[in-house]
């Protein structure tokens, strides 16, 4: 298994985690959709 690691401004990420919480949502899927989505 491999990690992709990104660095984004405080409040971006804050944003999000809120988001996902309020959506009930987990950040690795999300990512794996949005990276999978890429691939394809």
């Amino acid at each position: 298994m491999k990690s992709a690691s990104v660095s984004h401004k405080a409040e971006f990420v804050e944003e999000f985690r809120e988001a996902l919480k309020t959506l009930g949502l987990k950040q690795s899927d999300i990512i794996r959709k949005a990276m999978q989505e890429i691939i394809n």
